[in-house]
């Protein structure tokens, strides 16, 4: 009963809202139309499109990409046809091999005095010219790194650079095995990160660095330093290890970062550094895991190579620490080892526990 009664009191209710009689406000009928707006016209001058104003740069546009945005392009350093041939050059180069144009730019190689000589646009244009070889070989060569000279420019046009199966490296493979410094493991690994140059760029430029520095320079030292390759030595030491293939990117840079401390380092301290070397990139690896395993999304293995260069680095980096000094007034690396190698000791305290 009471059902019924609430639903006849809310039919009611409903009726009464909606025939504007009762509970709710009904409108008030209009006794005239409402007359029809008049349009506005705009006056005849008014009628052409109005000038479109320029508009202002955005605070939040970023500088020029590419070889535009070069320091001493953006700088005005280099102009005119210099410029337009340097800007072609590069586009045209990232077109055919985008790692090339890449490392070009990020190092700023043929502008770091401010000026493009001949010899540096020539240079270019024997690595433009020479389509069935590798660019980056070129652009990552030592006769390159330091500036470019004619001879230079005779060297790249005089040599070819298509990668073979052991990338430039028979030279010294057999250098290695002739002190029998390489290990069947290690040949073998070597071969794995052979093949894996040929799908990662960053390991290809990599390969390229450990080739053309990896060799010690007896001239420059006034002791007997090493007649091999040394990074490419320790390179085949931390593969022999067993490193997963993801992480031989992190390798090469491992032998990179490491391997030239074997040059000025004597014989009884050049075991320490492969193996501070390897606890440095196993450590990293480990780091990875853990970070994972905490549900990051960002490892070091997807770093380039540069990047992990800098984040295996965990030595000294202004000075040759030594005891009872002060670090400023501590002298650099480079004249420390200048007369003598560096002893355990020393390596103990470059590098941090």
């Amino acid at each position: 009963m009471r059902m019924r009664a609430a639903f006849v009191f809310c039919l009611v209710l409903a009726l009464a809202a909606c025939s504007g009689g009762g509970f709710l406000p009904s409108p008030t009928p209009r006794t005239t139309p409402t007359p029809r707006p008049t349009a506005v016209r705009a006056p005849r001058a008014t009628l052409s499109p109005a000038p479109q104003a320029t508009p202002s740069p955005s605070p939040t546009a970023g500088p020029p990409s590419g070889p535009e945005g070069a320091p001493e392009i953006v700088a005005g350093l280099i102009a005119g046809p210099e410029r337009d041939r340097y800007v072609n050059a590069v586009n045209a180069l990232g077109k055919r091999d985008a790692a090339a144009a890449d490392w070009l730019l990020q190092t700023g190689l043929l502008l770091r005095d401010g000026k493009l000589d001949a010899d540096e646009l020539q240079a270019l244009d024997v690595v433009l010219s020479h389509t069935k070889d590798d660019p980056l070989w070129y652009l990552s060569h030592v006769r390159v790194l330091d500036g470019i000279s004619p001879q230079d420019v005779a060297y790249l046009k005089d040599n070819d650079a298509v990668p073979g199966a052991n990338w430039f490296f028979d030279d010294d493979i057999s250098g290695l095995q002739g002190y029998q410094l390489l290990s069947r493991d290690g040949q073998r690994s070597l071969s794995r990160i052979f093949d894996h140059a040929r799908s990662d760029v960053e390991v290809r430029k990599g390969l390229y660095l450990v080739n053309t520095l990896g060799m010690p320079d007896g001239h420059a030292f006034k002791y007997h330093v090493p007649t091999y390759n040394v990074q490419l030595y320790l390179l085949a030491r931390l593969l022999e290890q067993g490193v997963p293939s993801e992480y031989e990117r992190a390798a090469v840079a491992a032998a990179l970062t490491y391997g030239s401390l074997l040059t000025i380092a004597d014989e009884s301290a050049r075991e320490d550094i492969v193996n501070y070397a390897s606890d440095r990139l196993r450590f990293l690896i480990d780091t990875d895991v853990t970070l994972a395993a905490a549900g990051a999304h960002w490892r070091a293995v997807d770093y380039p190579l540069e990047a992990l260069m800098v984040l295996l680095w965990a030595g000294q980096s202004a000075a040759y620490p030594q005891p009872g000094t002060p670090t400023a007034q501590a002298p650099s690396l480079a004249a420390a080892a200048a007369a003598k190698p560096l002893g355990r000791q020393d390596v103990g305290r470059l590098l941090v526990p």
